[in-house]
């Protein structure tokens, strides 16, 4: 399952019953909504005060929960040149 992470919004209620169920979470901090991803064109530009702080955010908010198992901070696209496969 896939979604858009809000750092801004309660998790409680999903977190807990994915925890009750034994459903572990892998977190994704980057979305494909605007400046909420690195750029591959040009990754330094990516790391401004906006993503970083969206980033530890999403940190912040999942830190307690025992079944926060990891997060990616990757960028699942490969491209070269006029072709882009994305995983």
């Amino acid at each position: 399952m896939q979604s858009i992470l809000d750092p801004y919004i309660d998790h409680n209620q999903c977190a807990s019953i994915f925890n009750y169920a034994g459903i572990y979470m892998m977190l994704d901090v980057n979305s494909p909504l605007p400046n909420q991803s690195i750029n591959q064109d040009d990754p330094s530009s990516s790391y401004d005060s906006a993503y970083l702080n969206r980033t530890f955010a999403i940190l912040d908010a999942f830190r307690e929960f025992p079944n926060t198992l990891g997060v990616s901070f990757n960028r699942e696209a490969l491209c070269g040149g006029a072709s882009c496969l994305t995983y």
